[in-house]
C-alpha cells in the first residue's frame, strides 16, 4: 500500500504522532513523518528566523507542556520537528519594538502566541531590558516558567519558557501577548496570575 494514500489515524499520543511538532496523524513506524508534505513543511518551518504563530487553540500551559515534551523528544532523537531557532538576540529587544512579532489583532483574536526554540542558558539582558521570572510550575516533567519583561511598560507580554527536567542546552519559548493594553492594578494582577495557575488559561 502506497503510505501517502493510507487510511488517516489520528492519535493523542505524543510519543506515537508524526513527527512534525503540531500534527497529531499517526505515522508507519515511530519517529517518522506521517506524509512527505509533513516532512516538507518542517523543514520549511525550521529554516525560518522569525518564530511561528501559534494558533490561539494552544491555551491552556498545561496542555502545551505535553507538546514541548513532544519536541524535546524529538531534539533528543536528532528529528526535525520544524519549530524555528532563533538566536539569543531575540530576547536582548523589547518584543514591542522587534520585527518578530506583529500584533496588528484581527477582531476575532484576544491575543497572539509565537513559538520558536532558544537557549536554556540564563536569558541575556541588554543594558536597558530583561526578562525577569515571575512564577513556575511542573507539569508531566516539563518545567513551565512566566517571564515578564523589564522594565514593565504594560501588562501585554510575557515569556512562557518549556525546559526540560532533564539537562538540555535548548529550552522552548512562546512569547504573549495580548490584545488589550490596560495597566492592571497589583490587586488585579494577582489575581490574573492565580487564575492561570487554576485554569492555565494563558
Amino acid at each position: 500500500m502506497d503510505p501517502n494514500n493510507r487510511q488517516i489515524i489520528l492519535t493523542n499520543r505524543h510519543k506515537d504522532q508524526c513527527v512534525r511538532w503540531d500534527c497529531r496523524r499517526l505515522p508507519l513506524r515511530p519517529l517518522e513523518y506521517c506524509h512527505v508534505s509533513c516532512e516538507q513543511m518542517a523543514t520549511s518551518d525550521a529554516q525560518s528566523t522569525d518564530p511561528f504563530l501559534l494558533s490561539t487553540v494552544y491555551t491552556s500551559t498545561s496542555e502545551f507542556a505535553l507538546i514541548a515534551n513532544k519536541i524535546f523528544n524529538l531534539i533528543k532523537a536528532g528529528k526535525e520537528s520544524g519549530v524555528p531557532r532563533l538566536s539569543h538576540q531575540v530576547f536582548q529587544i523589547p518584543p514591542w519594538l522587534s520585527s518578530m512579532f506583529t500584533f496588528e489583532f484581527f477582531d476575532w483574536e484576544d491575543f497572539r502566541q509565537w513559538l520558536f526554540i532558544g537557549s536554556f542558558q540564563i536569558l541575556p539582558a541588554a543594558s536597558d531590558f530583561k526578562w525577569v521570572e515571575d512564577r513556575s510550575k511542573v507539569y508531566d516533567g516539563v518545567r513551565h516558567c512566566v517571564l515578564k519583561p523589564s522594565p514593565r511598560e504594560d501588562n501585554r507580554w510575557k515569556l512562557h519558557q518549556y525546559s526540560s527536567l532533564d539537562p538540555m542546552e535548548n529550552a522552548i519559548y512562546v512569547m504573549y501577548c495580548k490584545k488589550v493594553d490596560e495597566p492592571l492594578s497589583a490587586e488585579e494582577d494577582e489575581e490574573s496570575a492565580e487564575e492561570s495557575e487554576e485554569s492555565d488559561s494563558d
